[in-house]
């Protein structure tokens, strides 16, 4: 059936409850939204440059669909920031890397359009801001660092506390007995509470008889400049996470002086979200399924190589695992 030309069809728009003549004349589009201008014939039952209204609909529908789940799942995540690289690095520092931690939140958050926005501070104020909730998120922490900031269900990580000699040193962890006669490095600030009480008391002890036995240095880079007395034979043993140390060396070209002496034990870290956030339960949902599936994906191995870093197992690193005779950051 041919349909008039020369003159506007009605129909009925998406917005109009009636469909709409032209001035009382013309065909209607029956149920069809007409172009404008242009030869009009019928093909298939419909006029041509008429399309479906229910598509219309479906598509308009879908869109608002699409924008609503958007809107709700975006928004500003406020993360408060401290340096501990590989962790949690300065960018300006370390040729524009952020840290491991800092990746994993982009990896989890992003790709649900979320902004995620950072402040650079101390550990001490981090952790502050974040129970105080002017900020929402603190990438790492274990439990015992507050009370007042709710922690992921899944730990993403943990500090794997190993001791360090000079490569060539036969001496091994075996217990507190076997560190007498040694003299001890530590980090003003550190505690060891959280993985060991013995060894924490240890070392108080030690500081306090101010015989030698536990040197303690606070000074900025400390793990390096401790990495640097165990070289020049002024320390015999300090304890670090091994994350840490593998970085260290590879970043400061000192791979094969020292060697993995032993393991302390192993602090799971998680990632602290603010009370005062009614969206924290939301978040730490959106975590614990996020680096599950990162673990499965292998994002997260691949995100450690990019750090120059080897997970063994559950993401701990392969100085875990070392021998007597295995060099750190020696493949």
């Amino acid at each position: 059936m041919a349909i008039q030309t020369g003159r506007r069809r009605a129909c009925r728009l998406p917005w109009e409850g009636r469909p709409r003549r032209d001035e009382g004349r013309g065909r209607r589009c029956d149920g069809y939204h007409a172009k404008r201008g242009g030869t009009a014939r019928a093909v298939r039952g419909r006029p041509r440059g008429c399309f479906p209204m229910r598509r219309h609909a479906v598509f308009a529908l879908f869109l608002l669909g699409s924008f609503g789940a958007q809107a709700e799942a975006g928004g500003e995540i406020r993360v408060a920031l401290f340096d501990y690289c590989p962790y949690v690095c300065d960018p300006a520092a370390e040729g524009g890397k952020q840290g491991i931690a800092v990746e994993v939140l982009k990896a989890i958050y992003q790709p649900l359009g979320y902004k995620l926005s950072f402040r650079r501070s101390n550990f001490k104020r981090a952790l502050l801001s974040v129970e105080e909730g002017s900020f929402d998120v603190i990438p790492m922490l274990n439990p015992n660092n507050s009370r007042s900031i709710a922690l992921s269900g899944e730990s993403w990580i943990s500090l794997v506390q190993t001791f360090y000699v000079k490569r060539g040193k036969r001496w091994r962890y075996r217990g507190l007995d076997s560190l007498h006669g040694r003299v001890v490095g530590t980090i003003a600030g550190y505690n060891y509470g959280s993985v060991s009480p013995e060894y924490e008391n240890y070392l108080v002890a030690g500081k306090q008889a101010s015989d030698g036995s536990v040197v303690s240095i606070a000074s900025g880079d400390s793990v390096l400049n401790m990495l640097k007395l165990i070289d020049a034979g002024r320390v015999d043993v300090f304890n670090e996470d091994a994350f840490t140390v593998d970085y260290m060396v590879g970043q400061r070209h000192l791979r094969g002086r020292f060697s993995a002496a032993g393991v302390l034990g192993r602090l799971p870290q998680y990632t602290g979200f603010s009370k005062k956030n009614p969206q924290t339960p939301k978040w730490i949902g959106i975590f614990d399924k996020g680096i599950q599936r990162l673990a499965r994906s292998g994002e997260f191995d691949a995100i450690l190589l990019g750090y120059g870093l080897r997970g063994a197992g559950q993401g701990e690193p392969a100085a875990a695992q070392a021998t007597g005779k295995r060099s750190v950051g020696v493949p």
